[in-house]
């Protein structure tokens, strides 16, 4: 799943639109409960490292449950230093 959603988001360069559209159908997709694997779309969307992006799931980490949330901080724990891994820092702060 989690590859799929990377190539969906465009894992080669795409147009900033196209990237633009793919990424907004994915944070739908968590917002509306559409994905099959919240934590996989998730977790892809952080590992695009884009702070843009991170603002804009800041908003849907309380769509995930415990296990989820546990589970996507779980695969950025050894990524010190990344958007991701701030992003990670930030909402076990606020937890």
């Amino acid at each position: 799943m989690h590859d799929a959603v990377l190539g969906y988001l465009g894992a080669t360069p795409v147009s900033i639109e196209r990237r633009e559209l793919a990424v907004g159908d994915a944070l739908d997709w968590i917002r509306r409960g559409l994905a099959l694997n919240r934590v996989a779309v998730f977790v892809a969307l952080l590992q695009l490292r884009d702070v843009t992006i991170n603002e804009r799931l800041a908003g849907l980490r309380g769509r995930l449950n415990e296990a989820e949330a546990a589970a996507v901080w779980h695969a950025f724990a050894d990524c010190d230093g990344t958007p991701g891994a701030d992003f990670i820092a930030e909402w076990r702060a606020c937890s």
